[in-house]
């Protein structure tokens, strides 16, 4: 009888999910020199099967060193790589150092995830000039510097643009902490900021605009998206707060809540990015805490009246949404709150960047997003996740289980607070 090809074998046994038996043909293959993508495929999927995370992720590392250009073995890496919490650091960061050599975009993210921050906006920033180049928007990034000089411009648009990584309103929030350098970069500068911002802004020694038409904005001297500035201005992190709320704002807000009992906690449970909401059900159990006010601060969201409606008939809540006509008012009501329970939104981003006290649910057994990683950016910020928790859950179960961790840390903060 003719012996089996082992490939064939074991291609045969991860499509009949024998995954174990795969893995261990695979790896037999691999052993004795079989470095074809085949074989990669075989043990990296089979590993990630059997929820061998951190395996599958040294696969991957030596597929995309050993064939970089191969997009299958991205995604691969990249899923088991979401996959593993932040107690195995130490690997992420080892496996992305690996494969900093190729240079590959897909590597930014997960390297400023890691908190290897210089290298990864460099690719970053080299895939935004590349998109540049492809741009038929008429805000178009121009380098500080040509033909190797500093070049300081007359007058210099910052912006956030639309295309390039981190283009939401948090985001505006995270690269908030260098507004204040920017007359470094130019003799006169404009700040362009989304709808309802530029109130937060008023005290910066510049203009600050909302809008801008296509012709004034193809009339200044140079423009640059704020998606750049960390890497103009270093990695030494301006600490929180740098965000400051208008003070006769916060005494509107102070006599408006001063007559609710206990603790003051605001809550959102939408965001707009998908996969960032959880149903109004799943915040509405922690409504029945004693000694807590709650405040919805969802706004200008399609669904935020028929929720408030749901979270009324679990509990009580005040809707401060009316209230809300701009981030002006919202930093206000939170510098006036003792807490806020977000899900990923905005509202997370301007809380750190207040340093406010600021619980952040991010319902993935994975990492989170570069910004909650260490909470190096937003020292005031608490992130509650469901790491270690079986990554073959539903997602409406991970909300549940997250949320009852931040119940039950709410009940001891509660208990522990003296009584009235």
């Amino acid at each position: 009888m003719s012996q089996i090809d082992p490939a064939i074998a074991a291609i045969e046994d991860f499509r009949n999910r024998n995954f174990a038996q795969a893995e261990a043909l695979a790896q037999s293959l691999l052993t004795g020199g079989s470095t074809g993508p085949i074989v990669f495929d075989i043990l990296g999927g089979s590993q990630s099967m059997q929820g061998k995370c951190l395996e599958a992720l040294q696969t991957y590392t030596k597929a995309l060193l050993a064939h970089p250009n191969d997009e299958g073995f991205w995604q691969g890496w990249r899923s088991v790589f979401a996959r593993i919490g932040s107690n195995h650091l130490p690997d992420l960061q080892g496996s992305c150092r690996k494969l900093l050599p190729l240079r590959r975009a897909e590597l930014g993210h997960p390297l400023l995830e890691v908190g290897l921050l210089k290298e990864g906006w460099e690719l970053l920033e080299a895939d935004i000039h590349r998109k540049d180049l492809r741009s038929s928007d008429p805000i178009t990034s121009i380098p500080l510097y040509r033909q190797g000089q500093i070049y300081i411009p007359k007058n210099l648009l910052v912006y956030t643009h639309k295309d390039y990584v981190f283009p939401g309103l948090g985001d505006v929030f995270l690269f908030w902490r260098y507004f204040e350098a920017l007359p470094t970069l130019a003799k006169e500068i404009t700040l362009l900021l989304p709808k309802g911002m530029a109130g937060l802004a008023k005290h910066l020694p510049f203009e600050v605009v909302e809008e801008l038409t296509s012709q004034k904005i193809q009339e200044f001297d140079s423009r640059l998206p704020m998606q750049l500035l960390p890497r103009r201005f270093g990695f030494q992190i301006s600490l929180p707060p740098y965000v400051h709320p208008d003070p006769s704002l916060v005494e509107v807000w102070q006599e408006r809540l001063a007559s609710y009992p206990g603790l003051k906690v605001g809550i959102c449970w939408r965001a707009s990015a998908t996969g960032r909401s959880t149903s109004p059900e799943n915040f509405g159990r922690l409504l029945n805490i004693p000694r807590i006010s709650f405040f919805s601060l969802l706004s200008h969201h399609p669904q935020a009246e028929a929720d408030i409606q749901v979270l009324k008939g679990m509990g009580a809540i005040t809707d401060l949404a009316p209230y809300l006509a701009d981030w002006s008012e919202t930093a206000a009501a939170v510098q006036c709150l003792d807490l806020v329970i977000t899900v990923d939104t905005a509202l997370a981003n301007l809380c750190g960047a207040m340093g406010r006290t600021d619980w952040v649910i991010y319902p993935s057994p994975g990492l989170p997003e570069m910004r909650w990683c260490g909470t190096s950016w937003y020292p005031s910020i608490k992130v509650f996740t469901a790491a270690g928790v079986d990554g073959e859950r539903g997602l409406e179960e991970l909300w549940e289980l997250t949320l009852e961790l931040v119940k039950q840390e709410l009940i001891q903060r509660i208990n522990a607070a003296p009584t009235a």
